[in-house]
């Protein structure tokens, strides 16, 4: 809380959570998240044993728990239910088999993930950024990332499909492919920087290929997101009083939502272009 504050002393805010960020802020997010996960590969590059001892010091975090693979199944169906009637079979089909590979799809284990491995911020939800905004323009000058307890050793697909499928808008959706070009040049470019070479270590053509892979995680969190943010204030989950109650922190997802609308056009946009996009 400390940091919350002192940046907001500092001229930086949150974002408005029930609102996608705008293309200025998301450009920016995936900026920064393709210079953090560039420091990763140059570490590993030439400093590995000092990789090494970083990845030894970040707590264990296993999106295979049973809890978390209840929540996404609960979740997945449930969206799913949400979604009849308003898409067509097929898409709804692409949709329901995600359950079915859900284990494949949520455990990030060493032993089963292949390609390009960096140390993830993991928390990727839009009240997890505070942007600096100029008085004049309006327009955010700098952003800073908040909350890395869930940082590991992951792919960097992770923590791009999870904050781009939860906080991008619908308009945003159609140029996506320019999305993931802001992000691989900043990316490649401080990499290059930093004295490795990108088309060595992780070039374009194995990142687009490793997105097609991998996203299927961040497009499961974000029903978790989508289905948080519809509910209203009062009955958002309070994850302390879950851990203070000895529950798991996934109990606190036990939420109804009282009124759904909000929740099923955002997960129809989702769920519609990841389907026509192969994603699922």
């Amino acid at each position: 809380m400390d940091e919350m504050e002192n940046l907001k002393k500092s001229g930086y805010a949150l974002w408005e959570k029930r609102t996608p960020m705008t293309r200025k802020h998301i450009n920016m997010v995936v900026e920064a998240y393709g210079k953090f996960h560039a420091i990763s590969v140059a570490m590993k590059d030439q400093k590995p044993e000092k990789f090494q001892q970083l990845l030894d010091s970040l707590e264990k975090f296993e999106a295979n728990h049973p809890h978390i693979q209840h929540l996404f199944r609960r979740t997945l169906e449930e969206v799913y239910d949400l979604l009849k009637g308003e898409l067509n079979e097929d898409i709804l089909q692409k949709w329901k088999n995600l359950k079915d590979n859900l284990e494949s799809d949520t455990h990030d284990g060493k032993e089963n993930l292949s390609g390009l491995q960096v140390i993830t911020h993991g928390d990727c939800w839009n009240n997890n950024f505070m942007f600096h905004v100029d008085d004049e323009t309006n327009l955010p000058t700098k952003v800073s990332i908040l909350d890395w307890q869930l940082s590991k050793l992951s792919s960097p697909i992770y923590d791009l499909s999870y904050f781009l499928f939860a906080c991008i808008s619908e308009e945003d959706l159609k140029d996506f492919d320019a999305v993931l070009q802001t992000y691989y040049e900043s990316f490649s470019n401080h990499l290059r920087k930093m004295g490795s070479d990108p088309e060595a270590l992780y070039p374009l053509s194995q990142f687009l290929i490793e997105w097609k892979k991998y996203s299927n995680f961040g497009i499961m969190f974000s029903s978790l997101i989508a289905k948080m943010l519809s509910v209203n204030n009062d009955d958002l989950p309070d994850f302390t009083e879950a851990a203070e109650n000895g529950k798991h922190i996934t109990d606190a997802f036990n939420i109804d939502i009282k009124d759904k609308t909000k929740f099923k056009n955002r997960m129809k946009t989702i769920v519609q272009f990841v389907a026509e996009n192969d994603l699922i």
